[in-house]
């Protein structure tokens, strides 16, 4: 069976020693490891990347679908809380007086106003430059407490009045100037409305209970961080009118700009803490109506739902897919809230300040997974059209 007698002229292979190679030109090459070269990786990496970026990868992996019930409610007790008007857009949640009749708070809110008013005719607007726009946000506020609907408001309104004169008060003694430092006929004269509305406070539970909130500096300096990660997206969110009505935004403008205050005071910390707990009802209302829609969207159930479907992929089609494709969808088609298009639009968008922001400040990985739903959702949209 070997005619060429090799196996009888070849001694066995001592135990232990490797096989050398057939091919003399060969034996001095290294040993090539499993797996491709680091330079053919390489070329394969920057290869996808330019293929991906003219077609889309297919959108295969689906990240898990929390309950809508994993979005909490929001804080109507201790912040500003919202709902969608009947056009869409969120507006405030009416918070108006328990007892609006109490003849004692009525005299009282009026005494406020009063003083205020005669602040503002007594002394010359030159030496009110200070104090002129926080007077007059107060008195933009309805002129009786009958009339009143959002009391944390107003609190904030009254609020800022207070913590300009807890300014002055904790520099007047200094002989250096001080932007904070009022000229003494104003300093009195903001006095009085002010005592008067410490009084005022007392008498209503709510607005006294914001004032009993306390927060130790730890948990003060983590409010703060979150206002600021949040502030992207509630200037966002107030600057279009298919998310915020134009009230609602006027709100966030004045809590924002509340909350940016230097001042380091038992008012401003109130403030900021009533401001934080807005701002996360805010995010949450925004999520809440966009995962509406997403689910809609991913199963749809009724004739709305699947109109839905494929108008806003008709959006995606016409070139709305690198913008707001709600500007798209058929005014036919019923999208007030809950399942409003431009939530879904607006999360999508904003999705990595979002997850930033629950992240930081919720510590919730399934607030972050609903988010990822959604995109999720919207780039399946896109891919299937493709």
């Amino acid at each position: 069976m070997d005619p060429f007698g090799t196996s009888a002229n070849t001694e066995p292979r001592p135990a232990g020693t490797a096989q050398q190679p057939l091919d003399t030109l060969t034996s001095n090459e290294p040993i090539v490891t499993a797996g491709p070269p680091q330079w053919l990786e390489d070329v394969r990496r920057r290869m996808r990347n330019v293929v991906d970026e003219i077609y889309p990868p297919a959108v295969t992996l689906e990240p898990p679908t929390p309950p809508i019930e994993v979005i909490p409610e929001q804080d109507i007790a201790n912040a500003i809380a919202f709902r969608p008007s009947r056009r869409g857009p969120l507006e405030l949640l009416p918070d108006p007086p328990k007892d609006p009749h109490d003849p004692e708070q009525s005299q009282l809110y009026l005494r406020v106003r009063q003083q205020l008013e005669k602040l503002q005719a007594d002394i010359p607007s030159q030496e009110r430059a200070q104090i002129d726009d926080a007077v007059n946000d107060f008195l933009a506020q309805p002129a009786s407490w009958q009339q009143v609907e959002f009391k944390k408001v107003l609190w904030l309104c009254g609020n800022a009045l207070r913590n300009i004169l807890a300014q002055h008060d904790a520099v007047k003694d200094n002989p250096e100037p001080h932007y904070s430092k009022l000229p003494p006929s104003v300093a009195e004269a903001m006095r009085r409305p002010v005592e008067a509305w410490n009084v005022f406070v007392l008498g209503d539970p709510d607005m006294a209970g914001l004032d009993e909130r306390r927060l130790g500096p730890q948990e003060q300096r983590s409010i703060v961080n979150d206002i600021k990660i949040a502030r992207p997206i509630v200037e966002s969110a107030s600057a279009d009118r298919n998310i915020t009505t134009e009230q609602t935004a006027k709100v966030l403008d004045a809590g924002l700009h509340a909350a940016s205050t230097t001042a380091d005071n038992i008012n401003a910390r109130q403030a900021q803490q009533v401001v934080a707990g807005t701002v996360r009802n805010l995010i949450t209302q925004l999520v809440r109506r966009a995962y509406l829609t997403c689910l809609a969207i991913a199963e749809p159930k009724s004739d709305d739902d699947r109109a839905l479907v494929e108008e806003y992929k008709k959006g995606i089609a016409r070139g709305a897919g690198n913008g707001l494709a709600t500007a798209a969808v058929s005014a036919t088609i019923t999208i007030a809230a809950p399942h409003a298009a431009s939530f879904f639009d607006f999360v999508v968008q904003h999705a990595g300040a979002i997850k930033e922001y629950f992240a930081i400040a919720s510590h919730s990985p399934q607030l972050v997974q609903v988010i990822d739903t959604i995109e999720y959702v919207r780039l399946k949209l896109t891919s299937e059209k493709q």
